[in-house]
């Protein structure tokens, strides 16, 4: 899995006399992959290093996830980045390069551009031309203090094919639509993504949140029985059956497709609630889709 980070850096003072990357740092990005599992990937500061020659500060990483529809809850962790903060300029440390690449510079106005820092996996679909564009700049004092903002372009090459994203740097928080290193957008092809938008970024001074109905450590614990639009599907996690209830008495076609998208069973259930067979599935992660005359269902769930 590809891992990538988050901006942090020394505890120095960065534009408006704002502290970039202070030891209260703590980031939550939003996780889903293979659209079964869900969670977040969690970046705290662990202290300070010194890597080519420059103080830098080290940002450790963890995931959290789970299956959808479960509450086993699973931490992983995620390759830890080295960052810093000098001179309006967040860098993150290139491993590949051994020195730090420009990651955000906070001191550009609108045509400055930047190549984006290089932290690829093997064979990633995202160009080494790829580069941030500032299209806007200005100041914000929407989260707490008064910080400063980028829109930029994100110009990607190579082999991805979405061409260019639009997104917003806001001082301390990072990329508001994607993972703070923009080389994971196009990754996400490959492996599922990282993490992706910042759900919530707090220092002490700072409390963003980017939708107050959704938690910080979204989706974890769920309930075991999911409901869409009057239907729903339990128990699950199943060992044997499952059942689909739904509000009226019409057939329905059940297709049941693995963790890789293959059909795995297909059955016409007569009435809400009859049971359908899936002890012949493998253990893991499936995707069970209900075609009925109201339209078409999906309901993720595991198989034990």
């Amino acid at each position: 899995m590809r891992t990538a980070a988050l901006l942090l850096a020394l505890c120095t003072l960065a534009a408006h006399g704002q502290s970039w990357f202070n030891d209260d740092a703590e980031w939550h990005f939003a996780y889903g992959n293979s659209g079964v599992v869900i969670g977040y990937v969690h970046g705290t500061i662990g202290g300070d290093t010194i890597l080519d020659g420059q103080e830098a500060r080290k940002l450790e990483l963890r995931r959290f996830t789970s299956y959808i529809g479960t509450t086993q809850v699973e931490e992983e962790w995620v390759q830890d980045r080295v960052v810093r903060y000098a001179d309006d300029i967040a860098w993150v440390y290139v491993p590949q390069l051994a020195a730090f690449d420009t990651l955000y510079a906070m001191n550009a106005v609108p045509g400055d551009r930047w190549q984006l820092a290089e932290l690829p996996d093997d064979a990633p679909p995202c160009g080494p031309e790829s580069y941030m564009e500032v299209t806007d700049t200005g100041t914000t004092m929407q989260y707490g203090p008064e910080l400063r903002w980028l829109a930029v372009d994100v110009h990607y090459s190579g082999e991805w094919p979405h061409g260019v994203v639009h997104d917003t740097i806001v001082e301390r928080i990072g990329t508001m639509g994607m993972y703070i290193l923009p080389h994971d957008l196009c990754l996400a092809i490959l492996d599922g993504s990282e993490g992706g938008r910042p759900l919530c970024y707090q220092d002490g001074e700072i409390d963003y949140r980017w939708d107050p109905a959704t938690p910080c450590d979204r989706a974890l614990g769920v309930e075991a029985g999911i409901e869409r639009n009057g239907l729903r599907l339990h128990p699950n996690p199943a060992t044997q059956v499952v059942h689909i209830e739904w509000p009226h008495g019409s057939p329905a076609l059940i297709e049941v497709y693995d963790g890789q998208g293959r059909l795995q069973l297909t059955q016409t259930v007569a009435r809400a609630a009859d049971p359908i067979n899936i002890s012949m599935l493998a253990s893991g992660p499936n995707l069970l889709r209900v075609h009925h005359r109201h339209g078409v269902r999906s309901f993720p769930f595991v198989k034990e």
